[in-house]
């Protein structure tokens, strides 16, 4: 009766309120520069290796440079105002803000602006999130003029401007915090260093991170075009490897500003957002946008940048376990498909999407992840907690059907609906097969983390027990694909998804050389899926036929990929319609790394999927599970070096050019 307990789950299993926050900008820093409308020779670049953006035009016979960078030691933006004729800069310098704010400009060079975010709560409560935003400008020759809450610069010679901004966010139940106090702290601890010395922290702390890493697939010659020409040649068919490779890195650079140890992670659109109506509020979607967003952190490299969702994952337990209660009267906790800021855990936007209770399963995969890349056994101790209350919500949570198999319910295959063999259509159901993967990830996952701790044995069996009572996976003899729900049903919406393929990726239950025939059904599944449906689909696909091992399908999707969702400014768009959503980006970061590498099922495998037109390149700096390091060079399509290092000598299996040997591992 999929109408009856849709009507009836909407009814009441929804949370209070029916929706969540969206990622709200704070404000505009605006500059206003007059008779500059005419600009010529107008360059605008990044610099992805030291995280500097510069801007160079020419009004007249006079060249204006800006250089801009946002320093995470220092918690500052700096820009930096020059021209190469005397006495030529003169702007006007403003806040604004879409949210209630007040703005005070000073004679010795300083624009601040304060202001709240007021939310109402389904208890009729406003909670006002206040923030703050300061710059301090300073003038080489010219002067500094206030007036009407806005700052004029004339006729200098350069200028430097530090910005700070913060919130009064402490954490999710605290937003108690002194913005303004926090902003002052930071511009006064660099108001005492210079700007070579401001610069200099900043380039160090990026090319620490950026560095690791290095991408060579050819095609240097490209980078003499402006970017936007070369991504619009790809767009009419043209082959730019080098436009792969700076992609690549450009998903790196993102994850790097965007992702530092006690910030937020990543939401649907990073950290940038304009407008106070996002799509889909630029939250944390959890069933697969958030996670993907983190695939590419731990195999490029970035291990620290998984830090704020490491911590987002621990923090969602508490109201996790009311949702967990007051839904299913289960113990554990449990997230649906969505969260915001405030880590609200329960169903939101109607039942028939929000019912995916996976959520926490996909999310404590991350953190056994980065214990896998890392084998750092104090955060498996820290981590365990968590994913062993996931397995308890899912023990309690699985019902046995008419085989005694154990499946969930009520559920919902990632957002799609079906038709079974009587003419029902229907979105919720029991056991879909992304749940069972997903599942059985986890439990092996405890199962582990419990034996390398040395607790809970008994705990241990009991998942062991449950585990195998699990649906498998299985094929349809319907279409050969990965049969979706228990019952073989006809998709009605959604077919273009791919969740029935997690096992695939990010899993690791369904591979070529374990499980062929799976394998086999699961290509078929990628194949005959809808392509149109989003940049992060697209990512998604280029990943999959990774895993699958098939180089040239992976370039195919990767082409669909660049193609059809990236902007000149190489950020990824996920359709005409929405724009920016960085998963995209991650996405493919991630699946160009699994065409190079992968280190699932205890194999290191080099160039796995290696697509034909990259039949000579280099990468150095990738990262594989049990803490290696991996440098590979590789010449007509052949591996003719490779270099696995780790802390400590250890031998490691890896398959060579189609060819698996035991190998010891140098000392990095």
């Amino acid at each position: 009766k999929f109408d009856d307990a849709k009507k009836l789950a909407d009814a009441t299993m929804r949370g209070l309120p029916e929706g969540q926050a969206s990622y709200q900008p704070l404000g505009d820093l605006n500059f206003v520069f007059e008779n500059h409308a005419t600009a010529q020779d107008y360059r605008r670049e990044l610099n992805l290796a030291d995280s500097l953006a510069r801007v160079s035009y020419r009004i007249g016979d006079a060249t204006f440079t800006r250089e801009l960078f946002i320093s995470n030691p220092d918690q500052v933006m700096v820009v930096r105002l020059s021209c190469d004729q005397p006495q030529r800069l003169s702007f006007a310098l403003n806040f604004a803000s879409q949210h209630s704010n007040q703005v005070v400009a000073t004679a010795d060079g300083r624009l601040a602006m304060s202001g709240e975010v007021q939310i109402g709560h389904f208890d009729g409560e406003k909670h006002g999130t206040r923030f703050a935003a300061e710059v301090r400008v300073a003038a080489d020759g010219g002067k500094i003029v206030a007036e009407n809450n806005t700052l004029s610069v004339r006729e200098a010679n350069a200028v430097t401007l530090t910005y700070s901004a913060a919130t009064s966010y402490r954490n999710y139940k605290d937003i108690s915090g002194d913005a303004q106090a926090l902003c002052r702290k930071h511009l006064d601890a660099a108001a005492v260093k210079t700007l070579a010395q401001l610069r200099a922290a900043h380039v160090a702390d990026v090319r620490a991170l950026f560095n690791r890493m290095s991408l060579d697939l050819g095609g240097a010659d490209a980078a003499q075009r402006p970017t936007d020409e070369r991504v619009a040649a790809v767009r009419q068919g043209a082959n730019d490897p080098l436009l792969v490779a700076q992609s690549f890195q450009f998903g790196r650079y993102l994850l790097m500003a965007g992702s530092r140890p006690g910030a937020q992670p990543l939401n649907l659109q990073g950290i940038w957002n304009e407008t106070t109506k996002p799509a889909w509020g630029a939250k944390w979607t959890l069933n697969c946008n958030a996670e993907i967003n983190y695939w590419p952190v731990e195999t490029c490299n970035l291990s620290e940048c998984h830090e704020p969702l490491l911590r987002m994952i621990e923090e969602l337990r508490e109201p996790g376990r009311v949702t967990a209660k007051n839904n299913y009267n289960c113990r554990g906790w449990v997230v649906h498909h969505n969260t915001d800021i405030w880590h609200g855990t329960a169903v939101v936007d109607g039942f028939a999407f929000g019912a995916f209770t996976g959520s926490g399963a996909w999310l404590c995969h991350h953190l056994w992840e980065h214990y896998a890349f890392s084998r750092d056994k104090k955060f498996l101790a820290r981590a365990y907690p968590t994913m062993k209350e996931a397995a308890e919500f899912y023990v309690d949570f699985l019902i046995p059907d008419a085989s005694g198999h154990l499946l969930t319910s009520p559920s919902i295959s990632f957002e799609q609906s079906f038709r079974t063999p009587d003419g029902k259509k229907g979105a919720l159901c029991a056991g879909p097969t992304i749940d069972m993967q997903l599942l059985r990830d986890l439990f092996t996952h405890c199962i582990a983390a419990s034996e390398l701790l040395g607790v809970d044995a008994g705990f241990r069996a009991k998942l062991a027990e449950v585990r195998a009572r699990l649906r498998p996976t299985v094929v349809s003899p319907r279409n050969g694909q990965i049969q979706e729900w228990p019952e073989d049903w006809e998709h009605t919406f959604g077919g273009n998804q791919l969740a029935p393929l997690w096992g695939l990726n990010p899993g690791d239950e369904i591979t070529p050389w374990a499980t062929p025939a799976l394998a086999a059904a699961a290509k078929k599944t990628l194949l005959e899926r809808d392509m149109w449906f989003g940049s992060w689909a697209s990512a998604l696909r280029v990943n999959c036929a990774a895993r699958l091992g098939d180089g040239a399908l992976a370039e195919q999707m990767l082409g669909h990929h660049m193609r059809g969702h990236v902007a000149p400014s190489l950020l990824s768009l996920f359709s005409n319609r929405w724009g920016f959503q960085i998963d995209g980006n991650l996405g493919v970061t991630a699946g160009i790394a699994e065409m190079l590498l992968q280190s699932h099922g205890g194999i290191i495998s080099l160039l796995p999927a290696l697509p034909p037109s990259w039949s000579t390149g280099k990468v150095t700096g990738l990262r594989a599970r049990g803490n290696y390091i991996v440098d590979i060079a590789w010449h007509d399509g052949q591996v003719t070096s490779y270099r696995i290092a780790s802390v400590e000598p250890r031998e490691v299996k890896v398959r060579v050019n189609g060819a698996v040997q035991t190998v010891m591992a140098e000392i990095l």
